[in-house]
């Protein structure tokens, strides 16, 4: 065993064999120089948590729905200035002037759908939906902010830029991404899920502890863009090699790294599906 395995090693010890675990892979200067799982992917099962595991992706999401949205406007698709509700009329006149680059950038003012999920009465297992989501938007008689003005984290914004992907090509945002994006990187594990009831292959369930014992914790969501990915450390180490010698999206993810600002000229600390800043 390695130096660098053994330190590792150490990091996720509290991962055990009966326990649920993680994997970790390290890329560095254009290699994957480790990969390894530790704990358990299915506790009901036994299924030993390995660098294959699929796991929900959570707001990881959100740099791949930005690939697809820029890489889209490239096409001629739409413009990344043009006003939103053109394609999703559903949005109320508080939004008129919405632009799609406010929704990657998070700097739209649009209300977080999940939380006025909540504020409706919606209990935390609900199952959103896009039918769903666009109810609770079209009955907002204002924004946090004037669109432009400022800077607050929406997933309202993603699962947006989700719909306007399918009104405008006809195809999900798991289609785009399959063959603009994941069959390119050979990333074959990796899927938008659009029905979280649907079957994943190699699945890596979530696990929360109540009164002691271990539940199943998994995405009751079928709304994607703003999470609703499942991907591997297999396949994710060949998105992380992607940014350094880019295969697909060069230009686009250029974008997606520059600091977007507010109408005041200040920084948001954020990109497009990018949260920026510096690690040591």
């Amino acid at each position: 065993m390695s130096a660098m395995e053994s330190s590792i090693d150490a990091l996720f010890g509290a991962f055990t064999p009966t326990s649920p675990g993680c994997a970790v892979g390290v890329v560095c200067d254009g290699q994957v120089v480790f990969s390894k799982g530790y704990g358990l992917a299915d506790l009901e099962q036994g299924g030993a948590f390995t660098p294959r595991s699929v796991c929900y992706m959570a707001s990881v999401s959100k740099q791949f729905t930005a690939l697809a949205t820029l890489m889209l406007v490239d096409d001629g698709g739409f413009e990344l200035d043009g006003v939103v509700r053109a394609h999703i009329p559903e949005l109320p006149d508080c939004a008129a002037d919405i632009t799609v680059r406010q929704l990657l950038t998070h700097t739209s003012g649009l209300r977080d759908y999940l939380a006025l999920g909540r504020l409706s009465g919606l209990s935390a297992d609900h199952v959103h939906t896009e039918a769903g989501m666009l109810g609770l938007l079209s009955r907002q008689e204002g924004l946090n902010f004037e669109p432009g003005s400022d800077f607050m984290y929406s997933n309202t914004g993603y699962v947006l830029l989700s719909i306007l992907i399918h009104r405008v090509t006809g195809q999900t945002l798991n289609a785009i991404a399959r063959e603009r994006i994941f069959a390119p990187l050979g990333m074959a594990a990796t899927r938008f899920q659009h029905d979280h009831s649907a079957l994943v292959t190699h699945k890596a369930h979530g696990y929360e502890l109540r009164g002691g014992e271990w539940h199943v914790s998994d995405s009751m969501l079928d709304v994607v863009g703003d999470g609703g990915l499942y991907s591997s450390v297999e396949d994710m180490t060949q998105w992380m090699l992607n940014f350094e010698r880019p295969i697909v999206g060069a230009e686009a993810l250029a974008l997606m790294q520059a600091e977007a600002t507010r109408a005041n000229g200040m920084g948001t600390g954020y990109g497009m599906g990018l949260m920026l800043g510096r690690y040591r």
